[in-house]
């Protein structure tokens, strides 16, 4: 049995052939936002 939170090399598979491209996404545009408005990314909010 594995204690809940501990990321096995399964679990990190899925994990990252789910998410990962919105994990980038998500980046890349608080990238944007950050140098085109001058902005932090402390405010930025997601609807997930």
């Amino acid at each position: 049995m594995i204690p809940e939170g501990v990321k096995t090399d399964r679990s990190d598979t899925i994990v990252t052939q789910n998410f990962v491209e919105e994990h980038v996404q998500i980046g890349i545009a608080s990238l944007k936002m950050i140098i085109e408005e001058k902005k932090t990314v402390k405010h930025l909010k997601f609807d997930w």
